[in-house]
């Protein structure tokens, strides 16, 4: 392994991070598998959005909103005072129709349902997974690229 990954691997602050996503992993697929199961084709993604900036205020930002194009919004900060930004950005819609079902439902160590759900449920949480390697491995096996 490259000297630098070690080192960083190594870090308390890394360590403390990595520990936190193993124990928060199953609460992390739940969040997951709930939003992905919400249809959003393109151009009706409201009712996926609302779900997001719900989420956003549960874990204590403010000042949410979700915009006029549909993008959600939200500011980390105490006391009202706003930190730098940092940025999340991902797609709220899926490919599929309202018609199509979109659950996600988990066999095993897998979500699997509808392609573009389940990809990009998948993409958003485990590349930052110390287990990524062997995830990837099964994934690409399925995955819509």
């Amino acid at each position: 392994m490259n000297d630098l990954i070690s080192r960083l691997l190594a870090h308390d602050r890394i360590r403390a991070a990595r520990h936190h996503i193993e124990r928060t992993d199953e609460g992390t697929l739940a969040r997951q598998a709930a939003l992905s199961a919400i249809p959003a084709p393109t151009g009706a993604e409201g009712r996926r959005a609302a779900h997001v900036a719900e989420l956003f205020r549960t874990i204590g930002l403010c000042d949410v909103m979700v915009d006029h194009a549909g993008n959600v919004h939200g500011w980390l900060g105490k006391n009202g005072e706003k930190s730098a930004p940092v940025v999340l950005a991902a797609h709220l819609d899926t490919v599929f129709g309202a018609e199509v079902d979109v659950a996600v439902e988990r066999r095993g160590q897998r979500l699997e349902g509808a392609s573009g759900s389940r990809a990009r449920a998948f993409r958003t949480t485990r590349a930052a997974s110390p287990r990524w390697s062997r995830w990837r491995r099964r994934w690409s096996r399925h995955a819509c690229r």
